[in-house]
């Protein structure tokens, strides 16, 4: 897929350029820059802003003293232009709220972020960007200041799980968050496991409800999670990890045994669970 994406960002067409750029989003900083660099500089303004757009994850400190300084300037100037230019759309002040985080302006994107919601209240995916904003400034912040942005992060996602209540990742982010505090990890485990029930929930939501239910108290879903989860992603040492550690808590130690072999076999070597697999098999 890779190969094929960098192989449209030299077609004939800028549709197809414009494409393969947007196809980059998970790629690595460095492939980024390496891979869509010289697209600052094409001839369509289309392809130029969508580079500039993703590049702006890299930050204004990557292109400092570089080549690419101006290119970038200028292409990062007409994306934001054509969000501004259909400004009455929440979509396009969640886009330049974005942009603005990209380059370390959390201000004008908590800004941002206000007006896409002052347009329309029930834009969820500006309501999570917010509360996720919120809970990265709140980790640098003086101890009031961090108390205040985790009750605005806080009710901002549970305003987006209100208000789009089929959304996994608003209950998820909400558990998350409350997770943090562990006197609330029953909330924690009800709006992880929330999350989980709905339809698309990855597994990597149900692993971490059932890690919630499991500190919770709550075995039994702690064990129905997590066998889901790992059923949908086998063989990831940490999913199986957590079977071992759920079963061993609870003095099973044949099902500990059984997962502890799983583990060894996509992780194997490591003294550390051969350690805890003769643990088990003493037990046993």
């Amino acid at each position: 897929a890779q190969a094929a994406a960098r192989r449209a960002l030299r077609d004939p067409d800028p549709l197809v350029r414009g494409a393969a750029v947007r196809a980059a989003e998970q790629a690595p900083p460095e492939a980024l820059y390496e891979n869509l660099s010289p697209l600052l500089a094409d001839p369509s303004r289309l392809v130029r802003a969508e580079t500039a757009r993703l590049l702006s994850r890299l930050g204004a400190a990557r292109f400092e003293g570089s080549a690419q300084a101006e290119p970038f300037r200028k292409a990062l100037a007409e994306y934001r232009a054509s969000q501004e230019a259909v400004n009455d759309q929440a979509a396009a002040h969640l886009n330049l709220a974005v942009i603005d985080e990209n380059m370390g302006a959390p201000a004008e994107a908590v800004g941002r972020y206000q007006t896409a919601l002052r347009l329309d209240s029930t834009f969820a995916p500006a309501r999570i960007n917010l509360a996720m904003l919120y809970d990265r400034l709140r980790q640098s912040a003086d101890p009031a200041a961090a108390a205040r942005y985790a009750r605005d992060a806080e009710a901002e996602l549970r305003a987006a799980a209100r208000l789009q209540p089929g959304l996994p990742e608003a209950h998820y982010l909400l558990g998350l968050l409350l997770a943090e505090n562990p006197a609330r990890l029953p909330e924690a485990a009800a709006a992880l496991g929330k999350a989980a029930a709905l339809p698309g929930a990855a597994a990597r939501i149900k692993y971490n409800a059932g890690l919630a239910y499991q500190q919770a108290g709550d075995a039994r879903q702690a064990e129905r999670l997590l066998a889901e989860a790992n059923r949908e992603q086998p063989g990831r040492p940490d999913f199986l990890n957590a079977l071992v550690v759920l079963y061993m808590q609870r003095e099973r130690w044949a099902e500990a045994l059984r997962w502890s072999d799983s583990l060894d076999r996509v992780a194997p070597g490591r003294p550390d669970l051969a350690r805890r697999r003769d643990f088990i098999r003493q037990n046993l």
